[in-house]
């Protein structure tokens, strides 16, 4: 377990305390790749099962690759509105308990990324972004995020428009 774990363990026990229900979630990033999220759970000795979700258009948004990311060595993208474009990702119900495990892969812990409210479809969902404090435009995107994005994609069976033009507009 990582630096954080003693954070996200008493999140946990917080959220199993509270009996709050499940929150929806839009995951759109190397989340989408069950390989790379399975590395990621087991260096940071978390469980997440984020098996069981389904396809979902964010629409009148875009990607900005605006966050350096030591863990993926470059670059990665956050959320941004742009009318009449779209992210496509997955959309999960998360238990309360898992929800701090998920905060932690998404960044929130370490102040990288920060929820943002996002509608689904006729639903609210909470997805991350870029926390501003830390948007950066400098430096290389990172290829190893490339990587586990399009494979995660691939897997998941977003649309091959939904990363059109993102790789050619980042640098």
């Amino acid at each position: 377990m990582d630096s954080h774990g003693e954070i996200v363990a008493r999140r946990v026990a917080e959220a199993r305390a509270s009996g709050a229900g499940a929150r929806r979630y839009f995951g759109w990033s190397s989340i989408l790749d069950a390989d790379a999220f399975a590395e990621w759970k087991a260096s940071h000795g978390h469980e997440l099962d984020l098996s069981v979700g389904r396809l979902a258009r964010l629409p009148d948004h875009t990607l900005a690759w605006n966050l350096a990311s030591r863990y993926w060595g470059g670059r990665v993208p956050g959320i941004v509105p742009a009318p009449g474009r779209e992210v496509w990702g997955m959309l999960w119900d998360v238990r309360a308990e898992d929800w701090p495990v998920l905060e932690h892969k998404e960044g929130v812990v370490t102040g990288l990324c920060v929820p943002m409210t996002v509608r689904i479809e006729a639903d609210d969902a909470t997805a991350f972004t870029t926390n501003p404090a830390r948007a950066a435009s400098g430096g290389p995107i990172s290829s190893g995020f490339l990587e586990a994005w399009a494979r995660g994609a691939r897997k998941s069976g977003l649309p091959e428009t939904s990363g059109a033009g993102i790789v050619g507009k980042a640098s």
